[in-house]
């Protein structure tokens, strides 16, 4: 074989691998424990092989951040003062490559790449999972509060129905790039299905949030820059608030209007687990400790989870705050906790920056992500220092927006500048 076709089959490899990755790592995948620890374990030999190929690089790249390897630095040494050493030590280290991937990413794909990579992974997913329902319904379903929910190759139905709310940006990309337009309909309308048939309404709401950012486009071919960042930021206000009035029906409902639905929603859990935070404040119980040590028995023990572990007859299920920002700051504190904001709007405002500059449709995307991000850490899931693709991405985007940021600024500055003419006297 020629070099050529050794170098095509390697990167087609490659592009089936990195899928691969994202596929499991974009939410709790159903597979048998068996073959979940291989693709575990898998899945460090070939991040190290990548890394390995262009180490120097990889090391450049990964110090261009200060605040990853900051954040990152905390979360390992949280070991020496975990509430569960054991836990963090074994954790910690799925983090670290997740975190490594993401940086990966960066250097190895372009903008424009990485969100080809992430809208195969889209609809990987939902064919499979369109699969795994036709093929075992079982499987591929569950009842979620008395409703039959399609959950597809996932453990939850809000695992599927949060991966495919990020249709509008498959749809957007494949439009602007003028691929196929009745292959990206049928692919949007299956995507778009499965979000409904999860009966996930807090993942219609992130639907709606990642379209609307899609009135940026329109709204920055106008130039109005100061319009175009207050309708991020209400499309952030709005979207956080809808998903925290909807996942928090019943506290409403129960303690604001007095009706009687047997559970409270997240808001206790909430109390309680920021009075436990407080004990600990500065730099929290260690990274992923306060949920596997006893100190989380005062949330458990005093709230619903108590009862609803006893109702589904799993007592030993790791609980958690139903909140990303609430998570980080148990695990890492007030540091952990600002130093991550202060990374996600820098990150925001210079994704925002950088797209006013370029105008390009997968900064548009980069921009739906980052949204996402933001909504479901307030009750959904957690997305922040995990191995969870949409982590990974934030890495990413973190890093890439600065190289090609710094790359116009440098372009700018060495173009060449008109030469005015200065008029002879008279």
């Amino acid at each position: 074989m020629n070099s050529k076709l050794i170098r095509k089959i390697a990167v087609n490899l490659e592009t089936i691998l990195i899928v691969g990755i994202f596929v499991f790592y974009s939410g709790s995948v159903t597979v048998a424990p068996q073959i979940e620890k291989l693709i575990k374990v898998g899945s460090y030999g070939i991040l190290l092989i990548l890394i390995a190929l262009s180490w120097k690089r990889f090391a450049y790249v990964l110090t261009r951040d200060k605040l990853i390897l900051t954040l990152l630095s905390i979360a390992v040494m949280s070991f020496f003062w975990s509430a569960a050493p054991d836990f963090t030590l074994n954790e910690v280290k799925s983090v670290v490559r997740a975190t490594f991937l993401g940086v990966y990413m960066a250097m190895r794909y372009s903008t424009k790449e990485q969100i080809q990579l992430l809208i195969y992974s889209l609809i990987t997913i939902a064919i499979l999972s369109l699969i795994t329902y036709i093929v075992s319904p079982g499987t591929g379903s569950h009842i979620a509060n008395g409703v039959l929910a399609w959950r597809g190759i996932y453990r939850h139905k809000n695992h599927l129905g949060r991966i495919m709310a990020l249709s509008p940006l498959f749809l957007a990309f494949s439009i602007s790039k003028r691929h196929s337009l009745w292959k990206t309909l049928v692919i949007f309308g299956l995507m778009f299905a499965l979000i409904i048939l999860s009966q996930s309404k807090t993942a219609l709401i992130l639907f709606v949030s990642l379209s609307s950012v899609l009135v940026l486009y329109k709204i920055a071919k106008q130039h109005y820059k100061i319009k175009a960042i207050l309708a991020i930021l209400t499309i952030l206000v709005v979207g956080s608030t809808s998903i925290l009035i909807v996942t928090n029906l019943e506290y409403v409902l129960v303690d604001v209007l007095g009706k009687d639905l047997g559970l409270n929603g997240r808001v206790p859990i909430w109390t309680l687990s920021i009075e436990k935070g407080l004990e600990r404040p500065w730099f929290g119980y260690g990274f992923a400790a306060f949920w596997t040590s006893e100190e989380s028995l005062y949330v458990t023990d005093n709230s619903w989870a108590l009862s609803d572990a006893k109702a589904t007859g799993d007592v030993n299920r790791r609980f958690n705050a139903h909140n990303g920002y609430l998570d980080i700051f148990l695990q890492l504190g007030f540091a952990g906790f600002f130093l991550y904001l202060t990374m996600y709007f820098t990150v925001l405002w210079r994704t925002l920056n950088l797209f006013f500059l370029t105008r390009r449709i997968e900064v548009i995307c980069m921009i739906q992500i980052l949204v996402m991000q933001f909504i479901v850490n307030f009750s959904v899931g957690n997305t922040i220092l995990t191995s969870d693709i949409i982590w990974i991405y934030f890495i990413s985007i973190n890093l890439i927006s600065s190289r090609e940021r710094k790359e116009i600024a440098l372009a700018n500055r060495y173009r060449p500048q008109k030469i005015l003419s200065i008029p002879a006297e008279s």
